[in-house]
């Protein structure tokens, strides 16, 4: 499941397999739920039949629980309170018959219940579209279960105090009916009206707005949509989060910030990916002192090269100047000696080498430039690359096997045991939400970035080139499968512009067309689709080679065994094995 959250602040919460829902940095407070059906009271953590998958939407997550009678559906999402942030919480009765809803406060403390909202001392914790019509509480949340399995309370009077750490809300849910809450974790002064909170069809509306700023991908394959979807979305709500937050901290290694702001930046959200970096700019001063660039900052001045080559965004390069100077003298004065370069692993340091070119060029700094660039040429001629590389360091190089080198850095980050590198075998890593899990994380900063720009490289891959013309390979992740499938891609952002084409079929033959607006020379060029193919020109259409069209296994019957045992179905007279007259 999604973690979700905000654009720009808020809390992020984060939603399990069953449903519940808790906070990223407060793992001890806890939204439970359980439906009182015909039969008994089925409580999410306890039932088999919980499932989750995505709305019909693509967008926002839905949670089903299966009663007697049909499916109790739970939406959650996050909507702005003022200047924080509440969740929005809705259940929805699709069987023929009422049920009730448990709605379980886990160690939230002594609650007070007046009408429909819960308060935590005289602050708003839950707030709902229905009067709340029984209430328990526990120390114990099984004991809290048991209560409600036996029907023990009364009907809370005009104001309930409720003494346990663990309270539950009953709520009745007539057929076809809905129940909204919001829930806050600590509790705000005033809760809106649900009257006045958006509904799901607006959030999802808008959060379709968001995404569809930047580039857009059309495949025949709804679950990779899934996946860019939510982890799209991931990244564009922690771009708001302090970097210091759990979201960027918890179960992360220390180069996530600048990779998801290189992946915002490769999927067009430039100004989210911008502001990601610039506070990850707070940690990557690498210091005058210091002996060596660490990790953070290489990953950060890789990731700006991107910015500066996308956004052309010459004032920020010059900006960053004094940075990047101070950067480079360090990360040269720790560089090991000619002689001992091929003992060093120098992949990273290369990648942001070849950032930081474009921005001394950006910059104005055309001499410091060459100088850096004949440096460059000096690595890259005398390190070999070895097995012991780390993928994503390799992957960074931007080669023709960056993507496999980023569908490997994924496997690895999601121990996918797949002895293929395809990006079949990261998308079925995926829960049936989009999402991305990594140990206690329900949703992975990291493997979401990762995600984003493998699956970039696999329709639009720029290669790196420092002479002013860009080499751009498309369709790198065509599948023979997809023979016969329209193919597009939009606002795809390269080197000074923006990028689009589409793929029509002539039978088992690709038409191919295109158009790009940038100030820069490029060549364009499809290899894995026509390895003769390539143009230099910014718009165009033309026929790639023939496809061979997969087979299909075919199971032949022995002619002699149809007949021994004929389809006697429509067979109204006449004897078995004879002809009908």
């Amino acid at each position: 499941m999604p973690e979700l959250g905000i654009l720009g602040s808020g809390e992020i919460i984060t939603i399990d397999p069953f449903g519940n829902l808790s906070w990223l940095h407060q793992n001890n407070q806890r939204v439970n739920w359980g439906v009182g059906a015909d039969d008994r009271w089925h409580f999410a953590e306890n039932e088999k039949s919980v499932r989750q998958a995505l709305g019909q939407d693509g967008i926002l997550s839905e949670t089903r629980m299966r009663v007697p009678g049909g499916d109790i559906v739970q939406r959650i999402d996050v909507i702005p309170v003022g200047t924080e942030s509440a969740a929005l919480i809705e259940f929805e009765n699709k069987t023929p018959v009422p049920v009730a809803v448990a709605v379980i406060l886990e160690n939230y403390g002594q609650i007070e219940v007046v009408g429909a909202t819960a308060s935590l001392k005289t602050l708003q914790v839950v707030h709902a579209s229905k009067q709340i019509a029984l209430c328990y509480s526990s120390d114990s949340i099984q004991a809290l279960q048991t209560s409600i399995e036996n029907g023990l309370p009364q009907p809370p009077g005009n104001i309930e105090k409720l003494e346990d750490k663990n309270a539950a809300l009953i709520f009745p849910l007539p057929h076809a009916t809905k129940l909204r809450l919001l829930v806050s974790r600590e509790g705000l002064t005033e809760l809106p009206r649900l009257q006045e909170c958006p509904s799901f069809e607006e959030i999802t509306n808008g959060w379709r707005k968001h995404l569809g700023a930047g580039m857009q991908i059309s495949i025949p394959e709804n679950r990779a949509l899934n996946v860019i979807n939510a982890s799209l979305r991931h990244l564009l709500v922690g771009s708001g989060q302090p970097i210091e937050s759990d979201f960027w901290i918890k179960e992360n290694p220390e180069e996530v910030i600048p990779l998801s702001a290189a992946a915002l930046f490769q999927w067009g959200h430039l100004q989210a990916g911008k502001n990601l970096l610039l506070k990850c700019m707070e940690l990557s001063n690498p210091g005058l002192f210091r002996r060596k660039v660490s990790r953070n900052t290489l990953f950060t001045l890789w990731a700006w090269g991107s910015y500066i080559r996308f956004a052309s965004d010459d004032r920020m390069a010059e900006i960053l100047l004094p940075w990047v100077q101070e950067t480079l003298q360090v990360l040269f004065n720790a560089l090991p000696s000619k002689k001992n370069l091929k003992r060093r692993e120098l992949s990273l340091e290369i990648a942001a080498l070849q950032s930081a070119v474009e921005i001394l060029q950006a910059a104005g700094e055309a001499k410091l430039a060459i100088e850096v660039s004949a440096q460059l040429d000096q690595l890259r001629n005398s390190i070999n690359v070895s097995s012991t590389t780390m993928p994503l360091d390799r992957a960074l190089l931007g080669n023709e096997t960056s993507l496999e080198e980023f569908i490997i850095a994924l496997q690895n980050r999601q121990t996918i045991s797949d002895p293929f590198t395809t990006i079949a075998s990261v998308i079925n890593g995926a829960d049936p939400t989009g999402s991305f899990k990594n140990n206690s994380r329900s949703q992975d900063p990291m493997s979401s970035a990762l995600f984003l720009i493998l699956f970039r490289n696999a329709y639009v891959m720029e290669q790196n080139s420092l002479n002013g013309q860009n080499l751009i390979l498309l369709n790198q992740g065509f599948h023979s499968n997809w023979i016969g499938a329209s193919i597009e891609v939009e606002n795809a952002p390269i080197n000074r512009g923006k990028l689009g084409f589409a793929m029509r079929w002539h039978g088992a033959a690709p038409a191919l067309l295109w158009a790009a607006s940038t100030d820069a020379g490029i060549t364009l060029r499809a290899p894995r689709i026509d390895n003769d193919w390539v143009t230099s020109d910014l718009k165009g259409e033309t026929l790639l080679a023939q496809q061979e069209v997969p087979e299909t296994a075919v199971t032949l019957l022995d002619p002699a065994k149809r007949l021994a045992k004929p389809n006697t179905s429509n067979l109204d007279d006449g004897t078995i094995g004879e002809p009908f007259r």
